[in-house]
């Protein structure tokens, strides 16, 4: 529930791993601007020496930059979805 979201204990437990946002449910869905849970997992996570990587389809990572630029390894990949289907077909193949 995003309203009752615990607090990382230890967040050195995760130095040298990698940590994914988004492989599930994209961390910047909309609900995102409202609570900033995302935001807050990353300002836990900041000195952990976490490896992060974020997947999402939402602009709203842009606002968790000025985070971001602070740790130490960070991956953020965007998926793209388009109704052109020889434009799909074309990307199918560029990252096969």
């Amino acid at each position: 529930d995003v309203k009752h979201w615990p607090a990382i204990k230890n967040p050195k437990k995760y130095a040298g791993q990698r940590v994914v946002i988004g492989s599930v449910t994209d961390g910047y869905n909309p609900e995102e601007a409202t609570f900033r849970r995302t935001r807050k997992q990353l300002e836990e996570l900041k000195d952990s020496d976490a490896e992060i990587l974020i997947c999402t389809k939402s602009d709203l990572v842009l606002r968790d930059l000025d985070l971001l630029r602070q740790m130490k390894k960070v991956t953020v990949s965007w998926s793209v979805n388009t109704l052109d289907e020889t434009f799909r077909a074309d990307m199918d193949k560029a990252v096969s």
